[in-house]
């Protein structure tokens, strides 16, 4: 009986090795899987870092190439502008420079026509002058042709006295033109005896003669004869 248990145990004994080998297995199988699965998971999550790290990459490169490009077309867009500034800058110059050429030419223009004018004031101020003179000169020339000196046979100016004044039919200037028929007569008349013809006096007649170095309109005398001036 007791041989019987002993070799019940052993047996026993024999019988439970293989159960705890069996279960140790298993553990190692289920380790084993479970770090195939973790390095197959790292594995994944290593390719997907590393997709991940070339999306990246490739992203900043083409956002840098955008970039790039953005900021090339951005640096060609200011030069064009600053081209086109420039341009019209230099347009704007240019039209200055015009407006500057065409004031002087103006201003020159302006001097130049003041002078042609001042000049023109000048010449028709002279003109009108000569005219004037002229104009003077002949109203005297005209003037000195108006009057006559009654003559005799022998050209000389005649004598007359009061009472044959009377009775000729002839035009005796007014006393007020005295001294300037005076001056007429002296200048005019060369062949004569007297100094002193006839005029006009408040309608009597009277004598224009010199007193003192100056002509005088006096009252005629019966007696005394004088010139006849007359128109």
């Amino acid at each position: 009986m007791s041989a019987c248990l002993g070799g019940g145990a052993a047996f026993a004994q024999t019988k439970s090795e293989p159960n705890l080998s069996s279960s140790t297995d298993d553990k190692v199988t289920q380790l084993n899987v479970a770090l195939t699965r973790m390095l197959d998971r790292q594995e994944s999550v290593r390719n997907d870092l590393i997709k991940l790290q070339e999306n990246v990459t490739r992203t900043d490169a083409r956002l840098a190439s955008e970039g790039n490009s953005q900021l090339e077309t951005f640096n060609n867009e200011i030069e064009l502008i600053k081209s086109q500034i420039a341009t019209e800058m230099a347009s704007v110059q240019e039209t200055l420079n015009s407006i500057n050429d065409i004031k002087k030419a103006f201003e020159q223009e302006k001097v130049s026509a003041q002078q042609k004018s001042l000049q023109l004031n000048e010449d028709l101020q002279a003109l009108q002058n000569d005219v004037s003179s002229l104009l003077a000169k002949q109203a005297e020339i005209d003037w000195h042709n108006r009057f006559e000196v009654l003559k005799d046979e022998q050209g000389f100016a005649d004598q007359l006295s009061l009472g044959e004044v009377k009775r000729i039919a002839v035009d005796i200037p007014n006393a007020e033109q005295c001294s300037e028929l005076g001056e007429w007569l002296v200048n005019n008349v060369q062949l004569r005896d007297y100094n002193r013809f006839y005029v006009m006096q408040d309608q009597n007649y009277a004598v224009c003669r010199i007193v003192d170095g100056l002509w005088t309109v006096m009252s005629a005398s019966g007696v005394e004869t004088s010139h006849i001036v007359f128109e």
